[in-house]
This record gives C-alpha cells, structure tokens and sequence, in this order.
C-alpha cells in the first residue's frame, strides 16, 4: 500500500469503529450480571472523576434486583471511586500469597484475638450499611507486605507498619470518641463484632441485625460543635459535667481538623482548652485524695434514715439531691413512687429483688436470662432515654455471645432512638475474668465509673478487684465506680472499703422493701447505710423533694392559664438592655410590639405546643387538663365545682388528671390520619374510573332524570322506556356508551399533623349556625383571634376603641389556599349532586376568614388586607402589619396566617414529590409515625402536611404602655423577596439576602452608635419630630453602607453577634434546608459575626408538620415563648444532622436536646419561604427592651396596670373555658345606636 494513502485508510477505519462504538449497545445491564452472579463481587469501584457506574450499579441491585434475577440476590455490594479514594477501606485478600503464606492471619487467629477483645481491632470503617468484615492494622500490613511483593519494587519496612498503624489508631479514636454521644456505638457493635465461630454457623457475625432497622446517627462534626458550645456556655464546672468535658479534650488532642473551631467557640465564651485541662487535672487530684477518707462501718459512717431529712443531718450520708436514676416511678397523680416490676418467686430470679427503672446496671446471676427479666425490659425500653448495662455472669465468652446476641434483638424490637443498651460480660470463675472486663472498660471509653451495681449473692470482693484493676490501665481519668450490695451478702466491707477506683455502699434492712434506693444512688463515697422503717412497696415522699429544683408550671392547676412576659427589674433593663442610653432617647410610639400569640395545631394551643417542645415530648398537668377539655375528654361541673369525665360520667381528681395522658399524645401532634378528623380514608382513597359498558345497562328513575340523561347521551347511546305508573321511566345505557365508576387505593401519605381529635369549636362557645355556615378554616381562625386577644390582656375587643378610633384596628391575617373544605363541596360534591349550601362559594374565598373576625368580633373600620404567599404567608402578614402600624394607618393590627388539610391538597403535594412517603419510612426505615418530618437531617425526605392557625396581635409600642398591655417582642424589621428568573414555582431562593446587602468600607458607621445619635436629638425641640424620628429609626434607611439587619439591630444597641437563635422554615426536603442554612450562614458572615459565636437552630416542623400558611406564625410564637423561658428547645428528630449542613455552615449549631443559653436571647432570627418566589425574613428583639426605653417612675405605673390587666384576663379566661364561653359573639357594634355614617366621618 502506498505511503499516501496510509493516512487516510486509518482515519477512515477510525471513523468506521468510532461509529460502530457509538451504534453498538453498552450491555451495561449484562455486565452487572456477570459480575454479581459470576464473580460474586463485593466491591466495585470505578476509576475516573465521578461516581457515574457506581451509582448505577448500587442504583441496580437495591432497586431492580428481583426484576434481574440475581442469583445469590445481593444487597451488600459497595461501590467506590478513586476521586473519593479515603472512602475506600481495605479487605483480605481472598487468596494467600504463594510467596509468604505464613505472613497472612487466619480467622481463627483473628477470633483467638477477638476472645479478650471482641471490639478492638475489627472497626468498621465506613457507613453501616455498607458493613463487612473488616480487618485489623497487623494483619492488613502482613497481607499487604507478602501480596504486593512483586508489584512493587518497594517492600514494607517497620517505619512503614509502625506509620500505619499509627494511621488506623487515630481513626479508631476519632470513630470512638464521636460514638460515645452519638450513640453510633451501639450501631457500631452491633453490626461490626464477630463472634467465635460455631460448627453450626456459617456465617461470621452472630451479632448481625436487621438492615431495615439500621439508623445513622449525629455525624461527629454536629457532635462536637454541640458539646462544645454547651461547655462554653457553662458558667461553672462541677462533677456532673466531668465526662463532657473529658470527651472534648480526648477529641480535641486526637482530631486536628477540628481544634480551630473548638478554641472559636471556648474563647468566644471566655474561656480556653488550657482551662478545660485544668480542671480535669484539679478533679483527678480532688478525687484521688477522696479515696482513703472513709468512715469505719458501725460508727459515724452509719446513718439512720427513717424517711425523715432531719436525721440525716449529723450523719455521714451526704446531702440527697433526686435525680433522674430512680428505682421506683414517679406517679405524677397519686405523688408516690410506685413499683413497676414484680420479681416472680421462681429460684433463677431471686437474684432481681426489686424494679431498676432507669438504673445503671442489673446483674444476672446466670447467662440463662429468664422470660420474666426479657418482660420487664421488653417494658423498660419502651420509655424514653432508658439507659441500662447488664452484667452477664458467663463461663465462657461464647455464652455472654448467646446473651448479647438475644439482648440485642430485643433492644433492636422494642427500644426507642434515645434509649442505650450496654452488655457487659463477668465471670466469677472463669480465671480470665479480669481480662474481659479490662476489655470493655477500655474499649467502651465511656464514664463507667457512674455505674450502680445492686446484687445480693455477687462476690463482692472479686468483682470489686476487677473493676479496680481494669480502670487503673486506663489511659484517662474516670470517676469511682459504685457498687450497691447488701451487708448480710457482703460482710467483707471494711477490708473493700480502700480499693483504688472503688466506692462501696452497703445497705441492712429488716426487708427488702425498706430500701429507699433513691438515697442509695446519689451517696457519695464509701457508706454504710441502716434502713430501719419498714416501708410498702409504695413509698411516700415528703413534697419538698419532688421536682426539685424544677420549673414547672403550676402542676396541679385547676385551670388553664395565659402566658406571662419575663420581664427584668428595671436595674437589670439598665445593665443588660441598654437602659442608660436608651431611656430618654428611643421612644415606644416608633416600636411595633407584640402584645398576643395565639395559635390551633396538632399540639393545641400555643401553651400546649410549647410545653411538649421544651420538655422533651411530654405535657404538663396543664397542658393535659387544657386538651382533655378541647379534645371532649372532660368537662368541668358548675354544680359540684368537679371535673367530670364524658366517657363515664365519673367524677375526675385534679390528681387523676395525668392518666389521660396516653390517650391525648397518641391522638395529637404527627400521627397516622384520623379519619374523624380529615374526614377521609387513606387506605381506600376514592377516584373515577371511565369504562365503556360491554351490555345493556339498566336504572328506573323520575321523568325529570330521565330527560338529564337524555340530554347528556345521544340517541345511539341511550333507551327510554315509560313505565306507564307514577311517572317512572326505564333507562337502557346501550353497549358502547361510556361511565365512570369509583374505584380506591392506598394511599402512602397516611401521616400527618393534625388538631386533636375530639376537637370541636362549640367547647369554645361556637354556636352551631356559625359552625353550619362558615369553613372550618374560619373556624381556626375565629378561636386563635380570641386566644390573641386574650393573652394580649383584652377581654373585650371593644375596649381597643377607647383608646383610639375604630379605623385604627387592622386586620392582616391571610391564607395560602383558603376554605379547603367548602372548595371540596363546591367543586367535588357539586359534581356529584349531593348537598350543598347555596352560598358555599362565598366561603371559598381567600378573605372571607378574615371577613367574620371583623364582623363577629371587632367591628372596625380599618385596613384589611389578606396575604397569599403560600407557605411564607404568616411572615408576609407579619411585614403588612408592621409595615401600616409604622406608616400610621392603624395603632393595633392581627397578622398570621391559616391553612387546612385536604384529600386533594395532599394528593397533589404527593404527586409533586414534596411531602415525605409514610409508608416507605415505615416499612423501608423502620421510622416511626412522629419521626417522620426530621429537617435538617442527612435522612431527611420531605415535608409532612399539617393544619392549623396561628396569630399575633401588633400594638404600636406608646398605646400598649398605655393600656398595660403585655408585651411578649418587638418587632424589629420584617422583608419579604422575591428571587432570580425560573420555571420552577416551588424552588427555594435567594432573595432575602438583600437583607443584608451594603457597600464595603474601611471606616465604621458612627450612626450604628446610639450615643452619637443620642446627641443629636437632645438638640431638638419637641417639635422636630421627623428628626427625632430619623435619627431613632430612619437613620440607616438608603444608605448603602449599612444593610437593613445591621441598621434595625442598632436601633436597640445590638449587633448581628446578638442574634441568639435562628428559627427555621425547615421543611424537612433536600433543598430547602440547604439553601436556608445557606442564607443563614452567609448573612452572618456578612455581618462579621465573632468565630465561635455558634447560633442554635430550631426546626418546629418536626413536631407540628408544616401547615403552610400558619407555619411562620407559629415560628414567631415560638420566638416569643423562647424569650419568655430563655430555653431553646433541641430538635428531637435531628438523629442525623446532614455533615454538608454542619461543616459548610461554621456558625450554625444544630442540636437534638435543649439548649440553655448563657445570657438572655436578646433577639431572634426567623425565615420563612414559599411556592411561587416568597422569601420572607423576620428579626424580633427581646420585650424588655421597650421597657428599658422607659423612665423608673413610667415603669413602675406600667407593671402596675400590667398586673391588674393580667390577673383580670387570666382569671376570665380560666373561667370561660371551663364554661365553654371563651368565644363570644358580638351582635351590636361598639358605637351603639349612633348611626354608622357619623361613626365613620366623625361627627
């Protein structure tokens, strides 16, 4: 062939295969098969920049795996790429090298290494749901030195095994230490500890478990930063937080990447990690000099405790103070402690005496763990936050295995996400005893020095030796270990007393059920203890050791109550909020207060939803008897002054009143559809099918139906045939014509929040011509207004116009989508013939809600005007209101904002994928019907729909000290934005950053100081109002060097730095709490918030779901309560905080238990979005701010009018919701017979 047409036959035989390549199929799906059927892969992993076949091939066998008939049906293959190369662990090599086949560890090896350890060296590395069997440091390096020999020039040396070993030691710290709080341990063991191998049992791991019932816990960035910022934020240090901060110091010294941030947060709270060592240095010592301080046994360490305080105090017994770690439950209704668990009399159990409810440790006196025991667990973890280690006493490390493996089915079973269980193994005989409890000690790292231990038969001396002897090798401080024994059992106990790590408490009595066990968990040091007095097995305790210490709320009141302001002295208002400069300077006619909250949801009332937020899911006694009341429960007797239960019609005690708890939490907040409360079935949800008639079909109707039917169907289509008898006609539907026929399925969006059942508005004073006529939105809205106004201290609305003139009350409360129900009956039910009041369409409107307050209980004449921003519509309300009461349009304003739930509504949110799968978290996730909404977690699927109405009553800041009105905020700037050019209505934006838009500049804005401008108005004459006005709170409008939420903030003194919670929109869906943390984050970067300065996050949809419009208003009134209890509560649901969230956003801090701040929160942040563009932003200041702007002598006069208003509307609102009067409904306006025109032109 010719040189010249060499160059061109090759293009052209490139072209040809580069286009049979293109045109030849892929056979991606044939390749999986070969390498999951034929090669049986566990691993795969792609070599390039993305994840692409990767992701399809995990994509395959979780999703399609029947449809391709694998043939071993695989659902543990694990796929990596090389461009996240850290993600890919290491595995034994199946095959031993040819060359060094000694160098390699066999299995057995392994398990001889695993019998003192089971939990040392085989550490999962990755996510559990990719577990497997993972290998340790020695034998990688062996395996890895004796295959790689001839595909690498270079061999391993020592350096390089020491290095590694090195590598894989710090990540097992790391992987531990983040355990420990994360509760991953639990996971962790379960799915990663191998046991002995049995001939029996093929497969290595008996401890093995559900992957259904797998859960990823708090990603250890989220872990730390929270413990920091609780550490930091502690004024003192004592004992109980020891453990805390030991854990942060082994984090702090063993993870790098992280001790900036630590550092951040301690010395933004003015503290430092030196300090935190110091005083783990001061404890070690303190406590090591506390070991041999004891008392001899029969003389001044003997204490007599006969259920009196007195007699202890001369004793030895230190001062008791009652915890959560209680033998006996609380009965909240009887005030006793009531056993919860009988011990049978069979011999095996003689060893459990008495119930451990919430106690550290049972011992089991054999490994054959009886039916009784697995009963009173089955029991035990059914509660929340129960925490227990068992000590098994084995002969053999196989048969604590068995024990193990049976404890942790049952815990997997029955225990609740919070609840812990830890097994450890003991033998009294088995002379390797010391090492197995070396083991656990070690390798759990965990403050097992608080563990209680009560037994009678155990050799106490052995046991005491074992524990010493296993803590002295630890490598961190830890405190004493207790041990609660009886002294017939033990008659050892002055030659134990000394033993290092140790603390005996050794008690005598007559009986068993004399014991007070709370004495003995919270004695410190070694005591003996005589209980002399013979006790029942229920024991009474004097009032004042009940919830000690607590702030409850009125637990045994007899009425439902309102909410109270924390208001400050007024030498507190001048030291915390900025009362010197304040005073005489910003005056309450240019603030916009918030006076009233009120709201209706799934948790009742605002009250209600607050105390089940902030004290960990449970209602107070208060809250309870409020919602037995609305939920039809009980009702209150006039005639005998007695609660009375409807069911039975039996008189109920205040103290009984808790036992209707179980009922009222199943049936409020998220939960599975109540069909008496959505009025339709989610498992048989009804829609029409067209369908052609294959034959005649026949009906008998009157002649005036017969000729609709004519009239909708042809001649070819329809038969009439008269009847010739009372005007009947029979109709034949021919062959060909077509029909719609209902048919039904399931639905699987079954959960959601809902008001509870039983409710009913005529238990507010309702009367049944209004709940006729309106929708039940109206509704809603009627009870929140009258909620509102009472909290706000107004019996009577139309006290209002004594202060100012009807055209000065507003109303800005909207809707997202309106009367949900009436548009059902005009739309559907019209449809279908059935009834329906001929004005329905009236109630359809969006502003008709608004419409009946006005004409039901107002009666004003000014501004109304209704927002419609759909899930942001309560913020938007909020910026209307605040925005006529600044431009003096109106001096009192409602905003808020109302929505329903709806069969179509909910279908259609379905369809958009936008709302969380009930039925995939529960068959697929094993979640739980209120875990189902968890924003901000790694977990997280959507939104769950809920109802409700929530409102606020705006008063101009110079009317509300006038009146004497409560003030629970301030509202300090509100925006609502739109955002960039889209096709997407649903997708969330940006726009609210323009909240904190300004131009850089290298010189500070002295207008942000309110000294400076101070001065300037005391040059003005009370004349120059504008000015004054100006520089109180125009001064930072149009200038572009400083942005809106910097300028507002100053109006008070503050800056961005004291934003001290933020709450979120937080719908729970992968975009939205994204960008929202996103927006968060970047304002307060903007704004130069100090590094360290963490801000909490509280996400409130995860108990109440997300109502739409209501949802900002219930945000707000949250805000409010947070200001009021200066509590912030966690997010129970954040199980698995999403790592993008944390470690892309440094100042946000997202914790699931209550955050306790170190100061007052002095403002707070609120965000809120919608479909359709709607981004909307809030900032609310602390109320005790508009009362440091006042004089002492102005004061002093507003709590006076303040007390008497709140006493007066408390009392009537007490009153009238026992007698079902709280609404009333007005029939004569407030001018009385002056007529209407002269009214409103004021003549």
């Amino acid at each position: 062939m010719k040189e010249e047409f060499k160059d061109e036959l090759a293009h052209a035989l490139l072209i040809e295969l580069l286009s049979f390549q293109f045109a030849s199929p892929v056979k991606w799906i044939e390749t999986q098969d070969v390498l999951i059927n034929k090669f049986n892969i566990d691993n795969f992993i792609e070599i390039g920049p993305q994840p692409i076949l990767a992701n399809m091939m995990k994509k395959t066998y979780i999703g399609k795996a029947d449809s391709m008939n694998f043939g071993k049906q695989k659902t543990d293959i694990s796929t990596y790429c090389v461009s996240d190369i850290e993600s890919i662990p290491y595995y034994t090599s199946d095959r031993k090298s040819k060359n060094n086949p000694t160098k390699s560890i066999s299995k057995d090896d392994m398990h001889k290494m695993a019998v003192f350890n089971p939990y040392r060296d085989f550490i999962n590395f990755k996510s559990i749901e990719d577990s497997h069997d993972m290998i340790s440091y020695q034998t990688f390096v062996c395996n890895e030195k004796s295959t790689n020999t001839k595909k690498s020039q270079r061999t391993l040396n020592e350096e390089d095994i020491a290095n590694e070993k090195l590598r894989f030691k710090q990540f097992q710290r790391e992987l531990q230490s983040s355990s420990m709080t994360s509760k991953l341990l639990h996971e962790y063991t379960k799915a990663s500890t191998e046991s002995l191998p049995t001939k029996d049992s093929s497969s290595p791991n008996l401890l093995s478990f559900k992957k259904t019932r797998i859960r990823e816990y708090d990603n250890p960035h989220a872990w730390i930063r929270s413990l920091s910022y609780k550490i930091a934020c502690l004024p003192t240090f004592n004992p109980e937080h020891y453990s805390y901060i030991k854990r942060l110091v082994h984090v702090y010294n063993t993870n790098p990447s992280i001790r900036n941030e630590i550092d951040c947060v301690l010395e933004y709270n003015m503290k430092n990690f030196a300090m935190l060592q110091m005083y783990l240095n001061v404890y070690h010592k303190e406590q090591t000099a506390q070991k041999f301080e004891f008392d001899d046994r029969c003389d001044s360490g003997v204490t007599l405790y006969d259920g009196d305080l007195s007699s202890n105090e001369e004793g030895g017994l230190e001062s008791i103070n009652f915890s959560s770690k209680i033998v006996y439950k609380w009965d909240n209704d009887s005030k006793v402690f009531i056993e919860r668990f009988d011990s049978s009399t069979d011999d095996h159990e003689s060893f459990l005496n008495h119930v451990f409810k919430q106690c550290d440790v049972v011992f089991t006196q054999n490994s054959n763990i009886t039916d009784t025991l697995f009963k009173f667990l089955n029991e035990y973890f059914q509660e929340e936050n129960a925490c227990m280690f068992i000590a098994v006493d084995c002969q053999t490390l196989k048969e604590f295995y068995d024990v193990n493996k049976r404890l942790q089915n049952l815990y997997i079973d029955v225990c609740t996400m919070t609840g812990n269980l830890y097994v450890l193994p003991y033998s009294k005989e088995n002379e390797d005893f010391v090492n197995i409890i070396e083991c656990v000690y070690k390798d759990y790292e965990l403050d097992i020095g608080h563990v209680l231990v009560y037994d009678d038969f155990l050799n106490l001396k052995e046991l005491s030796s074992s524990i010493s002897l296993a803590k002295s090798k630890l490598n961190f401080v830890s405190p004493n270990t207790q041990i609660i024994s009886s002294f017939k059992s033990n008659m050892d106990y002055v030659n134990n007393v000394g033993m290092m790590h140790i603390d005996h408490i050794q008690y005598e009595a007559f009986d068993s059920e004399a014991v007070d066990f709370n004495v003995l968990f919270n004695i410190k040091g070694n005591h003996k203890v005589q209980f002399l007095q013979r006790t029942s097995k229920v024991m009474e305790l004097p009032d004042t050791l009940i919830n000690k210490g607590e702030k409850l709320v009125s637990p045994l009141a007899e009425v439902p109550s309102l909410p109270r302001p924390n208001y400050k002295s007024y030498e507190a208002l001048q030291a915390e909020y900025n009362g010197s400069q304040l005073q005489e300077f910003l005056e309450p006619k240019n603030l916009v207060v918030i006076t009233g909250f009120s709201e209706l949801g799934p948790l009742g009332n605002a009250s209600t939803r607050w105390d089940y937020e902030k004290n960990n899911e449970t209602f107070s006694t208060e809250s309870i008897l409020y919602l037995g009341i609305i939920m039809n429960l009980i009702k209150y007797d006039s005639k005998t002054n007695d609660y009375v239960d409807i069911a039975t019609n039996k008189t109920v005690e205040i103290n009984d009143i808790r036992r209707y708890e179980t009922h009222i939490i199943k049936h409020t907040g998220i939960r599975i559809l109540d069909y008496e409360v959505v009025d339709y079935d989610p498992h048989k949800k009804t829609m029409l099918q067209e369908v052609v008639l294959m034959q005649d079909f026949q009906v008998v109707v009157c002649e005036e139906l017969m000729k609709e039917y004519k009239l909708m169907h042809d001649e070819s289509q329809i038969r009439i045939v008269p009847l010739n008898k009372d005007d009947l006609y029979e109709v034949h539907f021919c062959p060909g014509t077509k029909v719609y026929l209902p048919k039904a399925f399931k639905f699987d969006r079954y959960v959601s929040g809902q008001i509870p059942l039983g409710w009913d508005p005529s238990t507010y004073g309702i009367s049944q011509d209004i709940v006729d006529q309106v929708d039940r939105l109206t509704l809603f809205a009627l009870i929140t207004t009258v909620e509102a106004l009472f909290t706000s201290g107004i019996i009577d609305p139309y006290e209002l116009y004594e202060y100012m003139d009807i055209s000065k009350v507003g109303n800005c409360s909207g809707s997202g989508l309106g009367g949900i129900q009436s548009h059902q009956k005009m739309q559907r039910f019209r449809y279908l013939h059935k009834g329906v009041q001929n004005d329905i369409i009236q109630e359809t409107f969006i502003n008709c809600m608004s419409a009946w307050i006005n004409m039901l209980i107002l009666s004003s004449a000014g501004p109304l005007k209704t927002p419609v921003g759909a899930c942001a519509t309560a913020i938007e309300s909020l910026d209307l209101g605040y925005d006529i009461i600044m431009s003096g349009k109106a001096n009192v304003v409602l905003v808020g904002g109302y929505d329903d739930l709806g069969e179509e509504t909910s279908y259609e949110f379905a369809n958009m994928g936008a709302t969380s799968n009930a039925k995939l978290e529960s068959e697929k996730f094993a979640r739980l019907p209120k875990e189902i909404c968890r924003p901000m977690t790694k977990s997280r699927n959507g939104f769950t729909e809920s109802h409700g109405a929530g409102m606020q009553v705006l008063v101009r800041g110079d009317i509300a000290i006038e009146m004497g009105l409560p003030c629970y905020g301030i509202v300090n700037y509100t925006s609502v934005n739109s955002d960039k050019i889209s096709k997407s209505l649903p997708a969330p934006g940006k726009g609210v950053l323009t909240a904190a838009k300004k131009s850089h500049t290298k010189f500070k804005q002295r207008k942000l100081d309110v000294s400076y401008r101070k001065k300037h108005v005391e040059k003005l004459t009370e004349n120059d109002e504008y000015t004054k006005r100006y520089w109180q709170i125009d001064y930072f409008k149009n200038d572009i060097k400083i942005s809106p939420i910097q300028g507002s903030l100053s109006i008070f003194g503050l800056d961005i730095n004291d934003i001290g919670v933020s709450s979120c929109h937080g719908t729970s869906t992968k975009a939205n709490d994204k960008n929202e943390t996103n927006i968060i984050n970047t304002i307060m970067s903007k704004h130069n918030r100090e590094k360290g300065n963490l801000l909490p996050i509280v996400c409130q949809k995860a108990i109440t779901g997300h109502p739409k419009a209501a949802a900002g208003a219930w945000m707000l009134n949250g805000l409010l309560q947070i200001f009021k209890d200066e509590v912030i509560p966690g997010n129970t649901n954040a199980d698995n905080v999403d790592k993008v969230i944390t470690e892309d956003n440094e100042y946000l801090l997202i914790d699931r238990s209550n955050i306790l701040p170190r100061k007052s929160v002095k403002a707070g942040l609120i965000t809120s979005f919608g479909f359709g563009q709607k981004g909307a932003l809030s900032i609310i200041v602390n109320p005790n701010f508009l009362l440091a702007c006042l004089s002492e002598e102005k004061y002093k006069s507003y709590m006076v009018k303040y007390e008497q208003r709140y006493q007066k509307a408390n009392y009537e609102y007490g009153y009238r919701m026992l007698h079902k009067n709280l609404f009333q409904e007005k029939n004569v306006g407030p001018y009385g017979e002056k007529p209407i025109e002269e009214v409103y032109l004021g003549i």
